[in-house]
C-alpha cells in the first residue's frame, strides 16, 4: 500500500469491493470513507456490501469522498433498500459531492419520492 500513499505519483482511481463477501455494512463503509486514500478515487463500487442509509450518510459527510464521480451501492434481491428519500436527497444535494454523476442504488422508490427528487435543483 505504500505505493498508493498520498505522496505517491500513482493514483488509485477505482476501487471495487463488490461481491467479495466482506459485507462492509454501514460501519465498514464509514471506516473506509474516512481513509485518505478515498480522496484519490473517482469510482467506488460497494455492491453487495449491505450499505444502508447510515453508510450513505457517512459517504456524504466524508471530505475524502468529494472527488467521487460514481458510487455503486446496489444490493441483492430482497436486500433492504438504500434508496430512502432522505438518503437520496442528502447524497444528491451534498455540496461537496459536486463531481458525482452516477449513483446506483437498490430498492423501490415510491412515486412521490421520485417526483420530489426529479424536481430538486440538482437535476436542473
Amino acid at each position: 500500500m505504500a505505493a498508493l500513499s498520498e505522496d505517491s505519483p500513482m493514483r488509485l482511481r477505482q476501487l471495487s469491493l463488490a461481491n467479495n463477501r466482506c459485507r462492509l455494512g454501514d460501519g465498514g463503509t464509514a471506516l473506509l470513507v474516512g481513509k485518505p486514500l478515498v480522496s484519490q478515487l473517482e469510482v467506488l463500487d460497494l455492491r453487495e456490501n449491505e450499505v444502508g442509509p447510515e453508510g450513505l450518510e457517512a459517504i456524504m459527510a466524508s471530505p475524502a469522498a468529494s472527488g467521487l464521480r460514481e458510487i455503486d451501492l446496489r444490493s441483492g434481491f430482497g436486500a433492504p433498500t438504500t434508496a430512502t428519500p432522505i438518503a437520496l436527497d442528502g447524497l444528491l444535494g451534498a455540496g461537496h459531492m459536486g463531481q458525482l454523476a452516477i449513483v446506483r442504488l437498490t430498492g423501490e422508490v415510491p412515486w412521490p419520492t421520485l417526483t420530489a427528487i426529479w424536481a430538486a435543483p440538482y437535476f436542473h
